[in-house]
């Protein structure tokens, strides 16, 4: 008989070595997204708003911003915009502009900079699904792991060349979280629980999206715990981990300000205080472990810890209780946000675009699927493992179908399931049975077998240029100034020129988002007077349809609607520069007599 401990999948003789696994599975990963490096290269463009404002962010850094000081400034003017982000992607970021400052001109270097950064990330995801395949399944799940990884075309997503946001550092950060947690559930290996605890401060220095997968890392090693009793380390161990890591991220890593200081959004007091809440209940658990009998007594006096250290962090921040982000006002909750393709149901999303939505879901429904599989076939510790990494994908699920923006943590917690039905299969059949598995797990599989939408293909889509440098250049030699534009231009207004913007697309800046909508909505007339009290120099129009028909819907007799109308004209307003789909118009001095 087997161990209970030992999984039902045997170890591969003739895997291949791993180094050169891992160097392959890398070459592939670039080869698969060649032609994306190819396009960045020759337009040098963003991949989308983040990557922009985070460039503007590192920019200002670089030339000398303080570390805690996180407002950008061109960004709604005159107070700035207070950044739920943190310094912890800008520091590789501008350690690889400075270095590569040192060789090429600035815009050479930050070109290298982002293809550096993502080289590196490519690397880093490699590294930390081998060492979850070998954690999970032994040396055999190594090289599935990366299989796996490799086909699933994050490459082509979060991880894409030029990508500098925080999301797929956030997600590894999640990988290697989750690694440390399955350990800490193997004989004699509690004491990784303190590892759990510092990938956590870290995950919550980055951005607090992936709260829900910590959750669950956080809570195997108690889990365990309360099912089996006995050695208490997972308790104190996670328990050191949050109240080293949490205190040491807050120092380094909360911005300065009021919008800081309140937030709920990102780390903060709050967060930090509930963090070191859930530590001292661990603590307690851990100090009345041994008058514990039995898992009914551990489960109910952990349940009633839990209950109290939430009240109490809930207590000491009721602001938290609501809505993380704060509140949105209705009419830029349906003009901005409501458009965000990231922060569609998935139901929606499957409704209104199939054709995108289910490649992209049905390589995670089958990995989940291949999850249950692992745990009704494994047993002891293994189990425990692929239970812990169920509850994941679970929540991740969750978490999707209310926004899809959580895709990629559904990926990051699911994949691993399809590695697991490929190692079976190649086990107890062959190769052969095995590889469908394999491609299971790849959207582009999923996209061969999807029909076709009634229409054709999709529709050519000029205003993407809108985001590309060039059609920025005439605008960048305009005397600086505020610009009034289309929300998601916020950001590349940011990177590509020296102007201020009135609003971008981030929730913090709510009330210029407004401003910005109630300008483009209000008649010619009404929108001068709200345009020269917000300080408008400039008003840019580069729309995607979506975004002008709800504005025109809202205000046909507005701002925008004029300016598109054929022929349209306004008498206070200059035509100063046309690129492409790019139109920019200057604010004409009031007539008569100035002071």
């Amino acid at each position: 008989m087997k161990p209970a401990s030992q999984s039902t999948i045997p170890s591969a003789g003739d895997s291949p070595p791993l180094l050169a696994a891992f160097a392959v599975a890398l070459l592939v990963m670039i080869a698969m997204s060649w032609a994306q490096l190819a396009a960045i290269w020759t337009t040098g463009a963003f991949i989308d708003t983040d990557d922009a404002a985070r460039m503007a962010q590192v920019r200002d850094f670089v030339a000398g911003q303080g570390w805690h000081d996180l407002t950008q400034r061109r960004l709604a003017p005159p107070d700035g915009h207070q950044s739920h982000w943190t310094r912890v992607v800008d520091v590789p970021l501008a350690a690889m502009l400075l270095f590569w400052s040192w060789f090429f001109e600035t815009e050479n270097a930050e070109f290298l900079a982002r293809m550096s950064f993502t080289l590196g990330l490519f690397a880093l995801l490699l590294w930390a699904a081998a060492r979850l395949g070998r954690t999970l399944m032994g040396e055999a799940g190594v090289v599935p792991a990366l299989a796996v990884v490799v086909l699933s075309g994050m490459g082509n997503v979060q991880f894409q060349w030029g990508r500098i946001d925080h999301h797929a550092p956030q997600l590894l950060v999640i990988l290697f979280t989750l690694e440390a947690a399955l350990r800490s559930i193997e004989p004699g290996q509690a004491r990784r629980s303190v590892l759990v605890g510092l990938w956590a401060a870290l995950s919550l220095s980055i951005n607090v999206e992936t709260l829900g997968l910590l959750a669950v890392a956080c809570a195997a090693g108690p889990a365990v715990w309360i099912w089996r009793g006995g050695d208490r380390t997972a308790l104190f161990g996670l328990a050191a981990g949050l109240a080293a890591g949490l205190p040491v991220a807050g120092l380094a890593f909360i911005p300065q300000g009021d919008a800081a200081r309140l937030a709920c959004d990102a780390i903060s007091p709050a967060l930090v205080s509930a963090g070191l809440i859930a530590a001292a209940a661990l603590v307690v658990l851990g100090i009345c472990a041994p008058r514990l009998h039995g898992a009914g007594a551990r489960l109910t006096v952990s349940a009633a810890a839990a209950l109290v250290a939430g009240g109490l962090a809930g207590w000491l921040n009721p602001h938290c209780l609501g809505n993380p982000y704060g509140d949105i006002d209705p009419l830029v909750r349906e003009m901005w946000q409501d458009l965000v393709n990231e922060s569609t149901p998935l139901a929606k999303l499957l409704r209104d675009d199939f054709q995108s939505a289910f490649p992209m879901i049905a390589p995670a429904v089958f990995a989940a699927l291949g999850t249950v599989y692992a745990v009704a076939q494994t047993s002891g510790e293994a189990r425990l493992k692929w239970l812990t990494m169920a509850a994941a994908t679970t929540v991740a699920l969750a978490v999707v179908t209310i926004e899809v923006r959580a895709m990629s943590q559904l990926y990051i917690a699911s994949l691993w399931g399809g590695a697991f039905v490929f190692l079976r299969l190649r086990t107890t059949r062959s190769l052969t049975w095995a590889m469908p598995a394999l491609f299971a797990i790849s959207p582009a599989t999923w996209l061969l077998v999807t029909p076709a939408p009634a229409g054709g293909a999709q529709a050519e889509r000029p205003w993407s240029a809108c985001y590309t440098p060039a059609t920025f250049r005439d605008m960048a030699a305009l005397p600086p100034g505020v610009v009034a534009g289309p929300v998601f231009l916020g950001s590349h207004i940011l990177a590509h020129t020296p102007h201020s913007a009135l609003a971008a697309p981030y929730h913090r800046m709510t009330k210029s988002i407004r401003a910005t909508l109630d300008i483009f909505v209000a008649e010619p007339e009404r929108a001068r007077q709200l345009a020269a009290a917000a300080g408008v120099r400039y008003v840019a129009l580069c729309f995607d349809p979506d975004s002008l028909g709800v504005i025109i819907k809202r205000g046909p007799n507005g701002l925008a609607a004029a300016l598109t109308s054929t022929g349209g004209a306004i008498d206070w307003l200059r035509p100063v520069v046309e690129t492409g789909p790019l139109r920019v118009y200057e604010v004409r001095a009031p007539a008569g007599p100035q002071p």
